[in-house]
Parts: C-alpha cells; sequence; structure tokens
C-alpha cells in the first residue's frame, strides 16, 4: 500500500504540481488570487516586472507594426479594376498580385524566425517593417503599361518583409505577460494582423474613387514609417533568462544567459538593432533547427488539428475578402452588384462590425471562459484546453452560418445587405477564434512561440492564396452557391478537430513526432482553488 500513493504520483504530473503548488506558501499572485505564471523573478529588468504602461505600450507597438504589416496584403484591392486598365489586362489576373502578397506573408516567417534568433525579436520588427516601407514605395512607382511583373515582385516582396511583424510578436506577448493574461493579449495582437487585410480594401476604396491608384499605397508608407519610428524610440528586446520553478517547488539555474543590456540611449539603440548584441549566441545547428522547427510541428497531433482548422476556416475568409470586390464591382449582368469603389469600400464596414465583435469577445472571455472552467472543473489547475472552450459558438456556429448565408446571397442574387449580414458573421466567427487557436498552440510548445506563430501564419493563409487560381472553373463547375455552400460545410467538419483537442488534448500532447513533443503549463496550480474568484483577471 505504500508503494501505490508514489506511483500515482510519479506517474501524475498534475497531482504532483498541484500539492507542490498548494504546499508552497511563496507563491506570487495577483489581488484575485491568480497565481502568476511563470513566476516573475526579483530582477526589474525581468520583462514580467515591467509596469503595466511599459508592457502595454510595447503591445500597442508590436500590435501597430502588425497592422501595418497585414494591411499592406490586400492595399490595392479595391483598385483592381482602374489597374487592370492602366496594366491592359484582365481583373482576375490582377487578383494574382493579391495572391503574390498573400504568398509574402505565409512564406516570410519561415525565413525571419531563426533570424529572430540571431538579431533578436525587436530588430527584425523593425527591419521588416522599414524594408516592407521602401517595398511599398517600389510598387507606388509601377505604373507604366508593362510594369506589372515588377508590381507583382513588389508586392510579394513588401509581404515577405511586413510577416516579421505579424508573427515574432507573439513571443514578445508570452514575454511580457503571465498564463492569465494572454488571452487578452493575443486578442489585440492577433485581431490587428485579422484587421489589416480588411483596413486595405477599406482605404483603398475610398481613395481609387477620387485619386489615381498609386495613391492607395501613401498611407500604407506613412504608417509603417510611423511604426519604425515608435519601434527605434521605445521598443525593447523582450527575451529574459529567468529561473525556473521545478514542481517540488525548488528553482533551477537558467542555462541560457542574455547579454547586459547597455544602459545609455544611442548605446542601447545600436545593440537592439544594429549588433543585434542583446541575444545569446546562437550556433548553427540551432538556427537550422528554429528553421525547421514549423514543418516539425506541423506534423506534430496538436499542431496538424489546430493548423488545420485554421487552414480551412480562414482560408475561406481570406478567399471571400480576395474576391470580395470582383463580386461587388461586377455588372449585374454578369452576377455582381454593379458597386463603385467607394461603395465598395463602404461595405467593407460590415467586416469592420464583425471585428469589433470579435475583439470585445476576446477581450471580455478568452482569458475569464478558461480560468472559469479551470476552477470549476479543474480545481485550478490549468490545463491549455481550456482556452478551445470559447471556439464553440465561434467556430461551429457563428462563422459557418455566415458563410452559408453568404453562398445564397450570390446564389440568388440577395439584397446586398443579406450579404453584409453574412459577411459581419462570418468576420466575427473567424476573427474571434484566430487569437484562441494561436494562444493554445504557442502555450502546448512552450519557449518556441516564433517558430509556433510562423506555421500556424503559413496555414492561415495559405489556402486562401490559391483560391483566385480555380475558383472561377470551381464555380461555373458547381455555381457560386454550392462552392461557397461547402466552404460552410467543411468549416463545421474540422470543428471536429477542436472537440478531439478538448477531449484528449494531454494524450495527443504527449505523443512524440521526430523527437517533438508539445510542452505546457499544464498541471500549474493557477487559481487558488478554496478562495479565488473570477470577478476580474487582471
Amino acid at each position: 500500500m505504500s508503494d501505490s500513493p508514489a506511483k500515482e504520483v510519479s506517474e501524475s504530473p498534475t497531482v504532483e504540481r498541484r500539492e507542490a503548488y498548494q504546499n508552497n506558501t511563496q507563491q506570487k499572485t495577483n489581488k484575485h488570487g491568480i497565481i502568476l505564471v511563470p513566476q516573475p523573478s526579483d530582477d526589474s529588468a525581468d520583462p514580467l516586472n515591467w509596469p503595466l504602461w511599459k508592457k502595454n505600450g510595447t503591445l500597442g507597438i508590436i500590435s501597430l507594426a502588425s497592422l501595418a504589416g497585414a494591411m499592406q496584403d490586400l492595399a490595392n484591392a479595391s483598385g483592381l479594376f482602374p489597374q487592370a486598365i492602366a496594366y491592359n489586362t484582365t481583373v482576375t489576373r490582377l487578383t494574382y498580385t493579391l495572391s503574390a502578397s498573400a504568398a509574402g506573408i505565409g512564406f516570410g516567417p519561415l525565413f525571419w524566425t531563426p533570424l529572430a534568433l540571431r538579431l533578436g525579436r525587436t530588430a527584425c520588427i523593425f527591419w521588416g517593417t522599414l524594408l516592407s516601407m521602401v517595398f511599398n514605395i517600389w510598387a507606388a512607382t509601377c505604373t507604366d503599361q508593362g510594369d506589372y511583373i515588377q508590381f507583382v515582385l513588389a508586392r510579394m516582396f513588401a509581404a515577405l518583409a511586413a510577416s516579421a511583424s505579424i508573427t515574432i510578436g507573439a513571443t514578445i506577448v508570452v514575454d511580457i505577460f503571465f498564463l492569465h493574461e494572454h488571452g487578452c493579449a493575443y486578442a489585440v495582437y492577433i485581431l490587428c494582423c485579422v484587421i489589416g487585410p480588411t483596413t486595405g480594401p477599406t482605404l483603398s476604396g475610398f481613395i481609387v474613387q477620387t485619386q489615381d491608384w498609386p495613391v492607395q499605397f501613401y498611407h500604407n508608407i506613412a504608417l509603417e514609417g510611423f511604426v519604425c519610428i515608435l519601434a527605434f524610440l521605445f521598443l525593447n528586446e523582450t527575451g529574459y533568462a529567468r529561473p525556473q520553478v521545478n514542481a517540488d517547488g525548488t528553482g533551477t539555474i537558467p542555462t541560457v544567459v542574455y547579454p547586459e543590456i547597455p544602459k545609455s540611449f544611442l548605446a542601447n539603440r545600436t545593440a537592439t538593432f544594429i549588433t543585434g548584441k542583446v541575444v545569446p549566441r546562437k550556433t548553427t545547428g540551432e538556427l537550422l533547427y528554429s528553421a525547421v522547427l514549423p514543418f516539425l510541428i506541423f506534423i506534430t497531433p496538436v499542431g496538424f488539428m489546430a493548423g488545420m482548422v485554421l487552414f480551412v476556416n480562414f482560408g475561406w475568409g481570406v478567399a471571400v475578402n480576395t474576391l470580395q470586390s470582383v463580386y461587388l464591382q461586377s455588372p449585374g449582368e454578369a452576377g455582381g452588384y454593379g458597386f463603385s469603389p467607394l461603395q465598395n469600400a463602404l461595405f467593407t464596414f460590415s467586416s469592420w462590425a464583425g471585428i469589433a465583435c470579435a475583439q470585445i469577445y476576446g477581450l471580455l472571455f478568452n482569458d475569464r471562459i478558461p480560468i472559469w472552467v479551470c476552477k470549476r472543473f479543474g480545481k485550478g489547475v490549468w490545463k491549455p484546453e481550456y482556452r478551445l472552450h470559447t471556439l464553440w459558438a465561434m467556430i461551429l456556429f457563428m462563422f459557418p452560418t455566415g458563410m452559408g448565408l453568404y453562398a445564397a446571397s450570390l446564389q440568388y442574387h440577395l439584397h446586398y445587405m443579406v450579404l453584409a449580414l453574412a459577411q459581419f458573421l462570418m468576420f466575427w466567427g473567424g476573427s474571434a477564434a484566430v487569437p484562441t487557436i494561436v494562444n493554445y498552440v504557442v502555450e502546448c510548445f512552450g519557449d518556441h512561440g516564433n517558430e509556433v506563430s510562423a506555421y500556424l501564419n503559413f496555414m492561415r493563409v495559405v489556402f486562401g492564396l490559391t483560391i483566385p487560381f480555380y475558383i472561377t472553373p470551381w464555380t461555373e463547375a458547381v455555381s457560386v452557391g454550392w462552392v461557397f455552400g461547402t466552404m460552410a460545410l467543411l468549416s463545421v467538419g474540422v470543428f471536429g478537430f477542436i472537440i478531439a483537442l478538448i477531449a484528449k488534448g494531454h494524450e495527443l500532447r504527449e505523443f512524440k513526432t521526430w523527437g517533438i513533443k508539445a510542452h505546457s503549463e499544464e498541471g500549474t496550480m493557477l487559481v487558488q482553488y478554496d478562495t479565488a474568484t473570477v470577478v476580474n483577471v487582471h
């Protein structure tokens, strides 16, 4: 009988860590009894100890950078028709420029992720945004009839550069915020990435109604320049080697040592943005491992299932964003609505309303629901899968309902307000789901936030960027209603992956693929079970 309890504890890290945290009276908590995970050090340089204004300021800058990067993705979406005239080509061929930009957004992080280990996260966001600004200036100068190929290349390279800010910020969020704050922080950061592709067509439509089409790039150039100034003046590297707390409450000395950060402003900026002397040196092998890790995450059960949900659901969203101006601005006899660029821009406010609801939903529930589930069903012990309970209404109901209504509107040429309602529902459900899924997988893979974000970003856009190449023959074969109706049905089907993760997440995370196994904070005592309330988790 004396061997049985010992065996039970050794095989159950959840029980072991729960007892350790309950017995350790030194655990730091916030004023609502939420245990701070990870436990901050006593060093004022520890990003977890930064004052709230500095944390929120950093989050604001990286979110603005991600908005600028994502916004230029579809910057010319409402200007396709005047550009087709300028290049003496078809509108369908112009949509390939949007696919080129989406390809840059999707593949770029595979380059920036290992580079962030060498130069630092902050430096990559700064230089990526600066390069994107330069390439957008190039795109705006491609005005001659024979400049189509140059324009495609400019759009692709601008997106490749901008992709740094769209993915690297995911690790910065983990660096500066505690576990119970990740939901709200990711809602802000990731939704800025999602807002970007809607902002571009909106501003583009207002501009090309009265101005020449190159002007639609000017606002993005100005915003990226502003972001570069903010980053240079205020961003600091967020990596920190923090002692780890073991299950028995003891600490371990960190094996990674970060260089001492210079105090003077000029020396600090030089080290941060020029020499990269704010991050530990990495071997070539470590950099190569970082480069291939996104592909290895793909073949893990958790990475594959979560990635496929984004692949399908957000892929359909990219398709709607990419082709919306074609459906709206095509003449009525061609099955469109005959909108002008200005009307097209006004129509995108239905997307804005959906994204606004997604933002409110994320701020209110992305932390509260998981913490409530943790307290109610986990007795205060954390599991990453608690995050996924925010997705039931969004993916299982909101998004497929909107997609189905969108299909019916195009098939039967319903009033454009019905189409607007469909788009509102799609953007609410789809946009609200992305931060939760990214947050969940980042927490599952511990210190590999950049690699996880690079992989999920690729899955988020790669499907959508291919759709313009086959959407026309698909529609001709089965009708537009069946095309988008099939999208709605598949969106419901992939929710089975979410159900499987909720039910068997622990077992799936334990499964090793090519030596890669998910590592999370499971078993950490997050809520003081006897006394905690979830009135306010911040």
